[in-house]
Parts: structure tokens; C-alpha cells; sequence
């Protein structure tokens, strides 16, 4: 018997240090490439100089399509467990100085405080846009990657006034040492 919870204390041993293992690998996948995209300076699109500490625009960018399954499709994931993870990852994502350091970040407790006194009628967004952000600013999600990390799929919104905005799901490929985008949908213009 005492054989029996040796063996038990090390598969929960093994499958703790597996779940770290992929923690970490997602950790360093994340930053990889949301680094990448934001020091692009050929991508005129996040160009900005501000960013959204939580992604905002999930709902405008692809309405009436089940974003679960199309990540699930669009990525191939098989394993219900890592999709589930990945979504919990989307969902709970910040931006942190760390990954946005050229970037002034807006603060959900910002944006909280705007859309609060917007409703009262005593502010208006876009005027302290105007006045701070004179070229607006971007929102990007967390990637959602595949089993093996070598595809993800990621959100990107760029606001600059109340009619000019738009957004983009990408999905992109780790190819030769670098994340290139291989297709781009989704995208909405206001």
C-alpha cells in the first residue's frame, strides 16, 4: 500500500511539473509575440501611442460566429482542455508595461471612470482622446494558440475618434524564428 501512494505522489508530481512546463511556455509565447507586433513599425495599424490595459472590442468584431468554435476550427485544437485554458487565458489578459513598453497604457479603472461619467453626461471620451491621444489608440487581445504554439490567433482594435475605428482578427504562424500573419478577417470600420 505504501508503494501505491509513492506512485500516486509521483504521477501528481509529474502532471504538476507538465502544467507548469506549458504555463510557461505559454507565458513566453504570449510575450514573444505581442512584443513582435507591437515594435513593428511597418504595421501603420498599432502605431499609437496608446494602448488598452484589457482587450474591449471582442463583441463588435465578429458578431453572431461562435468565437469558440472558430478558434477551435481555425487553430485545429483537438485537446478540449488546452482550448479551455487558452479561452481562460484570453479572457483574464492585461496588457503590463513590461509588454507595452513604447505604450501609454489606458487602465480598465480608467476607462471604468470614463464610461461612468460619460453616462452622467459630466465627460466625454473622445474629447480627453482628443486632448491625450492625439493619434487614438489600440486594444489587443491575448493570442490563443495551438497544442504546439506555432499558431495563434489575436484581436487587434484601433480607435482614433468616434467615426474612425476598426478591427482585425489575425492568425498567425511561427515560422523561421518569427510570428508571420498568414490570414486576416474578421475586420470591422466605423
Amino acid at each position: 500500500m505504501k508503494h501505491f501512494y509513492y506512485l500516486i505522489l509521483i504521477l501528481f508530481s509529474i502532471l504538476g511539473c507538465n502544467k507548469q512546463n506549458l504555463q510557461h511556455i505559454n507565458s513566453q509565447k504570449t510575450t514573444e509575440l505581442i512584443h513582435q507586433i507591437l515594435t513593428d513599425t511597418t504595421d501603420n495599424y498599432i502605431n499609437p501611442g496608446y494602448i488598452t490595459e484589457q482587450f474591449r472590442f471582442l463583441s463588435s468584431i465578429a458578431p453572431g460566429v461562435d468565437f469558440e468554435k472558430y478558434v477551435k476550427s481555425e487553430l485545429r485544437i483537438e485537446n478540449s482542455d488546452h482550448l479551455d485554458e487558452q479561452l481562460v487565458y484570453f479572457k483574464d489578459f492585461k496588457i503590463n508595461n513590461h509588454l507595452a513598453q513604447r505604450k501609454n497604457i489606458i487602465t480598465a479603472k480608467e476607462f471604468d471612470n470614463f464610461e461612468r461619467k460619460a453616462e452622467k453626461g459630466d465627460y466625454q471620451f473622445w474629447d480627453w482622446l482628443e486632448k491625450n491621444c492625439d493619434d487614438g489608440y489600440i486594444s489587443i487581445s491575448r493570442p490563443i494558440f495551438n497544442e504546439d504554439f506555432t499558431k495563434a490567433i489575436i484581436i487587434i482594435a484601433n480607435v482614433a475618434c468616434p467615426q474612425c475605428g476598426g478591427g482585425e482578427t489575425r492568425m498567425y504562424e511561427y515560422k523561421d524564428g518569427r510570428w508571420k500573419i498568414t490570414q486576416t478577417s474578421f475586420e470591422w470600420i466605423s
